[in-house]
C-alpha cells in the first residue's frame, strides 16, 4: 500500500551495486562483503480455488497449427475486479490521525476506529480517487497483448495476439484489482494472518475507502535495515515459515502475487507476550499486481509477461522482449515440443533468458523459431521469497537484477548450485547451519524456473522440521 521512494530505496542497498561494478564476468566478487545495511504444512488442508465472477476469455491455441492446445498465454487481468465490495460492512466512525504516505493511486492515513462500546481500534485507510480505482476498466485485459503495445511490438497480420492500442493497456498497479483480491480473502474463513486483513471499503464521496489492520512495526524493510546487530538463525526460519504460509494459502486460492518483497510485508508486535522478545508477526500486502494463476481448475498455469515487481526481486524470465516468437539453438538433452529456459539467439534478443516452447521439429544444437512462452506466476514467487531471505538472513540483496548482464548474478548462476556458496565465501559472510537451509535457499534461487520448489515444497524441507507442530494462525474479528 505505501508508495515509497524506489530510488531511495536503492540508494540503501547501493553496495550491491558497487559489488556488480568490481566484478568482471566469470571472476570472483570481492574478497569482502560490502557494508550490511544499520540501523507445519497439514497434508489435509484442501485445494480451494477461485470461481471467476464472469466468463474467461476462450483458451485460443499456441499456434494456428494445434488448436487442441489450450493457450496459456491467455489471461484475464479483470479476473479480480467482480470481487470488489464498496458496500459499507461495519458500523462506528473513523476520525483521521496523520498522513503516513503518498501511495501511487491515493494518500495513506492512519485513522482511529470507535464502536459503541468498544475500544478504540487504529486502522489504515488508503483514500483513493474513485476515478483511479477503476481506471482498468474497460481496458485489455489479455497481459500478453498489452505488453505487446506497451513496448511497440509488430506481429504478423492475423495473429490471435494483436496487440491492443496504446489507449486501452492497462495500468500495472490496479487498484480495483486490489481490492479485489483482499475483498475475497477477507471472506475466507481460514485465511491467516500472515495476510493483510481488510476491515472495510467503500465510496465516500469521489473517494474510494480500502481500510485496512494497522501493523504497528510498519514495513518489515525497515526493521531489516535498521537492526544493530543480525537475528539468530531460529528467529530468520520463523520469519520465513510465516511468508511461506502467506504465499501457500494464494496459490492454493490460484492467485500469484508477484511482488513479494520486504518492502511489501508489514510487521506488528500487537499480540507478542508482555515483557517477551519482541518477535512480531509478519502481513503480505499489496495486491495491485496479483493475479490468477490459472483460469479455471484444472487448466494450465497461465504464463503474463509483464516485468512487475522490485528488479532484485524479480525472477530472470520475467524480463521479456515484445515478440511471439524468437530464436535460439536448441539445447543437448532438450524435448521438442517442450517448454525451456534458455537464451535467445535472434540479433535483437541477445541477452535475453527466457522460457520458449520448442518447434516439433527441434532438434539438439540447431536454430530454431520458438514461441515466447512468459512466465509462470508460481515460481515467481518462489524466487522473490529466497531473495527475501537471503537479505533478511545477511541484510544485503544477493544482486541489483536477476539477469546475465548482473555480473553477481552471473558469477552465482555460471556455478550452478554451488555459486551462492561461493559468493558467500568470497564475501566472509557465514551459511546458513540449521539442516535443510542452505539447500532450501539455493533451490529457491535457481535461475531456471522448472528447478524451483513449488512454496508447498519449501515448507516441506527440513529446515523448517522444527516448526512442524506449529499451528497457522488465522484472522478473527478482533
Amino acid at each position: 500500500m505505501a508508495g515509497d521512494d524506489e530510488t531511495e530505496r536503492l540508494a540503501r542497498l547501493q553496495h550491491a551495486e558497487a559489488a556488480g561494478r568490481a566484478v568482471s564476468s566469470g571472476a570472483a566478487p570481492p574478497a569482502a562483503a560490502p557494508p550490511e545495511l544499520t540501523g507445519s504444512v497439514s497434508a489435509t488442508t484442501p485445494r480451494k480455488t477461485l470461481a471467476p465472477p464472469v466468463a474467461p476469455p476462450p483458451g485460443g491455441s499456441i499456434d494456428g497449427k494445434n488448436a487442441t492446445i489450450e493457450d496459456p498465454r491467455v489471461t484475464d487481468l479483470s479476473a479480480f475486479h467482480g470481487f470488489a465490495s464498496f458496500e459499507r460492512r461495519v458500523e462506528g466512525e473513523f476520525s483521521k490521525v496523520r498522513k503516513l504516505v503518498k501511495a501511487i493511486h491515493g494518500t495513506v492515513y492512519l485513522y482511529k476506529w470507535e464502536r459503541a462500546g468498544q475500544e478504540p481500534i487504529t486502522t489504515v485507510v488508503k483514500a483513493m480517487p474513485t476515478q483511479a480505482v477503476h481506471m482498468n476498466q474497460g481496458r485489455e485485459t489479455s497481459e500478453l497483448q498489452a505488453h505487446l503495445a506497451e513496448r511497440g511490438a509488430v506481429v504478423p497480420e492475423g495473429s490471435p495476439h494483436p496487440p491492443c492500442t496504446r489507449e486501452r493497456i492497462p495500468h500495472q498497479e490496479d487498484a480495483l484489482n486490489e481490492i479485489g483480491v483482499i475483498s475475497y480473502l477477507t471472506r475466507q474463513p481460514d485465511c491467516p494472518r500472515y495476510l493483510l486483513r481488510m476491515i472495510d471499503s467503500f465510496v465516500q464521496n469521489d473517494q474510494t475507502w480500502l481500510i485496512t489492520e494497522h501493523a504497528d512495526g510498519g514495513e518489515f524493510f525497515e526493521q531489516v535495515s535498521s537492526r544493530s546487530t543480525c537475528w539468530s538463525e531460529e528467529r530468520n526460519r520463523s520469519y520465513m515459515w510465516q511468508l511461506l504460509h502467506a504465499v501457500r494459502y494464494l496459490h492454493h486460492h490460484d492467485i500469484g502475487h508477484r511482488d513479494i518483497s520486504l518492502e511489501n510485508i508489514l510487521i506488528t508486535y500487537r499480540r507478542d507476550p508482555p515483557g517477551g522478545e519482541r518477535m512480531g508477526e509478519l502481513r503480505l500486502m499489496d495486491f495491485g499486481g496479483s493475479c490468477r494463476t490459472r483460469l479455471r481448475p484444472g487448466a494450465p498455469l497461465c504464463r503474463y509477461f509483464r516485468p512487475v515487481g522490485k528488479a532484485y526481486y524479480r525472477a530472470p524470465e520475467c524480463v521479456v522482449p515484445a515478440a511471439l516468437e524468437t530464436q535460439v539453438i536448441v539445447p543437448r538433452g532438450a524435448t521438442a515440443s517442450s517448454v525451456i529456459f534458455t537464451k535467445l539467439a535472434r540479433e535483437d534478443h541477445r541477452g535475453y533468458v527466457c522460457e520458449v516452447l520448442l518447434p516439433a521439429e527441434a532438434a539438439p544444437e540447431q536454430r530454431v523459431t520458438a514461441q515466447m512462452m512468459g512466465y509462470t506466476v508460481p515460481a515467481m514467487d518462489t524466487f522473490a521469497c529466497g531473495v527475501c531471505l537471503f537479505i533478511i538472513v545477511w541484510g544485503i540483496p544477493p544482486w541489483q537484477s536477476a539477469r546475465l548482464q548482473d555480473q553477481l548474478f552471473n558469477f552465482i548462476a555460471s556455478r550452478g548450485d554451488r555459486g551462492l556458496r561461493a559468493l558467500l565465501g568470497q564475501w566472509k559472510k557465514p551459511e546458513l547451519t540449521l539442516p535443510g537451509g542452505m539447500d532450501l535457499l539455493i533451490k529457491m534461487l535457481r535461475p531456471a524456473p522448472a528447478t524451483r520448489p513449488s512454496i508447498e515444497e519449501c515448507l516441506a524441507s527440513d529446515w523448517f522440521l522444527g516448526l512442524i507442530n506449529e499451528a497457522v494462525p488465522v484472522h478473527d474479528d478482533g
